[in-house]
């Protein structure tokens, strides 16, 4: 069944406009936790020269992007993958960006790691991870340690840190271009360049 997000309705439009710059004109965009698939089919739309590949991890997320999917009837918005960051390998080997809205504020530091590492393996140099999101531009105290098999899936106290994603990208060999304020307050596109190693 076919859901809907408030939140992805009132942000699509603006944040199509703010990943023009940094997205390739022709490749393969993953979207990883793509969630409703509002987003997605929004950006097939906007964008008829990228094929964008949705993917998530629960059963509901992906009966309802395979309807969008559906509905949407585009040649560049594939059907959904089942994709859990924490699993390697994914099922998409290689993509010419990698997007990734409204996930890590809602998720652990095992959770940013396996996001960035994996991304840094399926991009080429000069290539992007974009990250949109709730981030901190200030320094937290830091959340309490998880323990058990759901650590990293649930929910933080606080956003994710914005220099503490950059030393964690670093060390993927992802460098952080751009930190672009949205119109919603604290939401922020994080624009990350896979470096050589």
């Amino acid at each position: 069944m076919r859901t809907f997000s408030p939140a992805a309705e009132r942000s699509k439009t603006e944040l199509a406009g703010r990943l023009q710059p940094f997205l390739p004109a022709t490749g393969l965009v993953l979207e990883l936790a793509s969630g409703s698939g509002q987003h997605v089919a929004h950006f097939a739309a906007c964008f008829p020269g990228l094929t964008f590949q949705p993917s998530d991890c629960t059963d509901v997320a992906l009966a309802s992007l395979r309807q969008w999917v559906s509905e949407s009837a585009r040649p560049n918005l594939l059907p959904p993958l089942r994709l859990d960051v924490l699993h390697e390998p994914w099922p998409c080997p290689r993509a010419n960006a990698v997007l990734v809205c409204n996930l890590l504020h809602i998720t652990r530091e095992p959770v940013h790691r396996a996001v960035l590492s994996g991304a840094a393996r399926i991009l080429a140099p000069g290539e992007v991870l974009l990250l949109f999101g709730p981030f901190s531009r200030v320094a937290l105290p830091p959340a309490p340690p998880e323990r058990g098999a759901f650590a990293g899936w649930t929910l933080p106290s606080q956003p994710p840190e914005i220099e503490a994603l950059r030393r964690l990208a670093e060390s993927q060999a992802l460098a952080l271009r751009e930190v672009i304020e949205t119109s919603q307050p604290s939401h922020f596109l994080l624009v990350f360049e896979r470096t050589e190693r």
